[in-house]
């Protein structure tokens, strides 16, 4: 309880606060020094960076898990987006009857907290409902100072679960574009499980880096017959940007959109060794 109290006081205070003080304040906790945002050289800096100094209206629009499916559309084509099989302002309108899962649940203003719903014996309204609208509340523009949710009208959005064809949950594969060229990838293993993330150079070379709360212990991932497919349909979204990471999948050859972050991590991701922050970063070249 004491506990509970506490971070709802640092939160509350962390509020009252400018932009400015909270991200490095945040910054501080997970690096134990500020970051450099005059000459910004790692990629944690330039995320913290582009949170103060870079406002660009597309952001929000590719922010926006419903308003960035047209846009890709126009760029990858229709077959690479998640069917949307429902969504609305009120959680208390999902049509449950009517919706066959497999499906996920998810708001279109921030990541992760998803609800995955396999089969009907999954569905708890009540639960559902109070979990979305307690994320419908929630804002990463407050709590992390990501502009690009700033204006993003809230929605719940229904999607048809992606699966392999044994059943198996897909490889998230993640791009990291830079200038329109993809330099890294990131592909998450075991995501509902024990998460791994292995990181590989644009020719599939495993890369000796890793994040301390996802240690890479399966052996590497096979290159995907779709690498070359999937970088491309990354650097077509990507070239529009400085720096994004576009999420893809890869399902029996079909290649399926994410999303796209301009914020990975909130700027806030221990790499180890931590000479890779820098190297990440690297290619990234901003006018600060």
């Amino acid at each position: 309880m004491i506990k509970k109290i506490w971070n709802l006081f640092v939160t509350s205070s962390l509020a009252l606060l400018p932009d400015y003080a909270v991200v490095n304040l945040q910054y501080f906790r997970i690096f134990r020094r500020f970051p450099n945002l005059v000459t910004p050289q790692t990629l944690t800096e330039k995320l913290i960076w582009r949170k103060l100094y870079q406002r660009d209206a597309r952001f929000t629009v590719f922010s926006d898990k419903l308003l960035v499916k047209p846009e890709i559309a126009k760029i990858a084509g229709p077959a690479c987006i998640i069917e949307t099989m429902w969504s609305g302002h009120d959680p208390a309108n999902i049509p449950f009857s009517q919706l066959e899962p497999p499906y996920v649940i998810k708001v279109n203003h921030a990541c992760g907290d998803h609800i995955f719903i396999h089969q009907h014996e999954d569905i708890d309204r009540d639960m559902i409902v109070r979990v979305l609208r307690k994320q419908l509340m929630s804002s990463f523009a407050r709590r992390y100072r990501e502009w690009g949710y700033v204006n993003i009208p809230r929605q719940v959005l229904v999607e048809r679960m992606l699966k392999m064809p044994d059943g198996a949950m897909p490889e998230d594969c993640k791009f990291f574009v830079y200038h329109g060229r993809v330099r890294f990838i990131e592909v998450t293993l075991n995501r509902f499980t024990r998460e791994e993330l292995h990181y590989y150079d644009r020719d599939w070379n495993l890369l000796p880096v890793e994040l301390a709360w996802a240690s890479r212990i399966s052996p590497p991932v096979p290159m995907p017959e779709t690498l070359p497919a999937m970088m491309d349909i990354a650097e077509k979204i990507g070239e529009q940007f400085d720096f994004v990471r576009v999420d893809l999948y890869s399902i029996d050859g079909v290649i399926k959109f994410g999303e796209v972050a301009f914020y990975p991590g909130a700027g806030m991701v221990k790499f180890e060794p931590r000479e890779w922050d820098t190297i990440f970063g690297a290619p990234w070249l901003i006018a600060a």
